[in-house]
């Protein structure tokens, strides 16, 4: 009996001392691979940024204008991507920060091109003025006349055509979804500055149009070719002034601005501009206060970019 009751005790008390350990042991090793998970995620991030750097200095030097470059790489939360100056930069959700020097290139990244968690492919492609363009969103680098080799001189980030011509856009990811925004400068604004986000044709101003989440005053048709690098812009719509140029995806994602000036020739033409009033004018020329456009009262109204009286 007295034997039981030993066995009894001392069953008890390798229960009682099992239960400490493992009281003192399942912080730690919870501790410990959470630690480990930590690490590993910290390690895929830092890596990720180096191979998507390396990528940007191979296709530099290896590459030409159409060369692509299709990174795979494994990421963990990230929650934002920058680029300053050569230095490619994420971050995470908890804050954590890792970066890399990319090439000495210019070079441009689409705002979510690294935003993620899990398996990613991160698509390069080496554009023209020398210039590689990270992520599938859409973005301009030049801008040129109508028709002119895109290796020109004359393609840079800033042009400037005769009213009704059309011009040509230089970048990468351009494709058949892809729409141009035009919008006109007012004042010293510029860079983008003059681009408005919008939901609905009425959260733009009159004359305007919400074109995939941007309000524009010339939204034309494009002819996309070499595989995205190139968007063709003919238009009868722009009058004279200067404009800001982007390309958004129906995502809302804007590409970067370059600036068309839009100026008349010697040669006297029919156009927004010309001070002459055409069959498909309300106007001409655009100013604050014109005296062709008529309001309900009786004032005196804004003559627009498109030769059209904004609504009292």
């Amino acid at each position: 009996m007295r034997m039981n009751n030993k066995r009894g005790q001392i069953g008890s008390e390798y229960i009682i001392v099992v239960g400490l350990i493992l009281l003192l042991a399942i912080p730690f090793f919870y501790s410990f691979f959470r630690y480990l998970l930590g690490g590993y995620s910290n390690q895929m991030n830092a890596d990720m940024v180096v191979r998507v750097s390396q990528a940007t200095e191979t296709l530099a030097n290896l590459g030409g204008v159409g060369s692509k470059f299709s990174v795979p790489v494994r990421i963990a939360k990230v929650a934002q991507n920058d680029l300053s100056g050569n230095t490619l930069s994420i971050q995470t959700t908890n804050g954590q920060t890792y970066s890399a020097h990319s090439t000495s290139l210019n070079t441009i990244i689409g705002s979510e091109a690294l935003v993620g968690d899990g398996f990613m492919t991160v698509p390069l492609v080496y554009t023209y003025l020398d210039t590689i363009v990270i992520g599938t969103q859409p973005q301009v680098v030049g801008i040129c006349p109508e028709n002119e080799n895109p290796y020109s001189s004359a393609c840079k980030t800033d042009t400037t055509v005769e009213p009704s011509k059309g011009f040509r856009i230089l970048g990468a990811n351009f494709n058949s979804n892809s729409e141009v925004i035009l919008s006109k400068i007012q004042g010293s604004n510029g860079g983008c500055q003059t681009m408005t986000s919008c939901q609905a044709d009425e959260a733009c101003a009159v004359g305007q149009v919400c074109a995939n989440g941007i309000c524009a005053d010339i939204n034309p048709t494009l002819t996309i070719s070499q595989e995205g690098l190139i968007a063709d812009v003919g238009t009868a719509q722009t009058g004279v002034g200067d404009y800001d140029v982007s390309i958004v995806n129906p995502d809302g994602e804007r590409s970067t601005c370059v600036s068309l000036a839009v100026t008349p020739s010697d040669v006297q033409g029919s156009y927004c501009g010309d001070s002459i009033v055409d069959e498909d004018e309300e106007c001409d020329p655009p100013m604050d206060i014109s005296e062709q456009c008529i309001g309900n009262k009786g004032q005196n109204l804004e003559c627009m970019s498109n030769c059209k009286c904004k609504n009292a």
